[in-house]
Order: C-alpha cells, then sequence, then structure tokens
C-alpha cells in the first residue's frame, strides 16, 4: 500500500431528508446512511471490504464542505 491510500478521504454531500451520501477521492467506494454514525459505519466496512485483509487498514476521513474533516 502507498502512502497516499493509507487515509481514505469521503467526501460527504447532505441528501435533502435522507441522510447523507459519499465518496471516496482516490478508490471507487461510495456509501449512504441516515445519520453520521451510520455513515461512519458504513465507510469503515465499505473500507474493509475494498481493502480486504490488507494490514493495517486505511484511516478514514469524512470532509464535509461546511466543516473540516473528521475521522471516522
Amino acid at each position: 500500500m502507498t502512502p497516499s491510500q493509507r487515509i481514505v478521504i469521503f467526501q460527504v454531500v447532505p441528501i435533502s431528508e435522507a441522510g447523507f451520501s459519499a465518496r471516496a477521492a482516490l478508490h471507487p467506494i461510495f456509501i449512504q446512511g441516515d445519520t453520521i454514525d451510520e455513515l461512519r459505519q458504513n465507510a469503515d466496512d465499505a473500507v474493509r471490504c475494498h481493502f480486504g485483509n490488507t494490514r493495517p487498514q486505511p484511516k478514514i476521513m469524512l470532509h464535509f464542505d461546511d466543516e473540516e474533516s473528521r475521522p471516522a
């Protein structure tokens, strides 16, 4: 795994009345969640599924346009 793959950054977009959607910046990973907590859990599950048994697993960051990035 290269250093740029150690962090997966998701760009989060609110969906009116339906929670949030997000996509990873450098990987073909798309997620949705009704709440931020659900979105974080779905990001964790999707990254584990995408990268398999790779160790260490990449860190996950959620980036919100109106705020700073948050660790998932």
